[in-house]
């Protein structure tokens, strides 16, 4: 979600032509496609849940009286935090 923001808030110059984007040597990580689409999915699961389906997390809050849950994981074995 980040990166899409950030790539639409990009000069005009530099914003991707529609022949960029069928690119077949672009390397696609499904599966880290499906742990962000799955994590994002647990936002709206019970704690427990959460600390459950992702061993490392480490922060699990809901700011202010919103209706928003979000949670700090860290993956240790690839060091970013998610």
């Amino acid at each position: 979600m980040l990166a899409l923001m950030l790539a639409g808030a990009a000069p005009a110059a530099t914003q991707a032509r529609p022949a960029d984007l069928t690119n077949t040597r672009v390397q696609v990580d499904f599966e880290q496609i499906y742990f962000f689409a799955q994590a994002a999915s647990d936002a709206y699961a019970a704690q427990a849940t959460i600390r459950d389906r992702h061993p490392g997390v480490s922060w699990i809050a809901t700011p202010g009286h919103v209706n928003v849950l979000y949670f700090v994981q860290t993956d240790h074995a690839r060091h970013p935090i998610q």
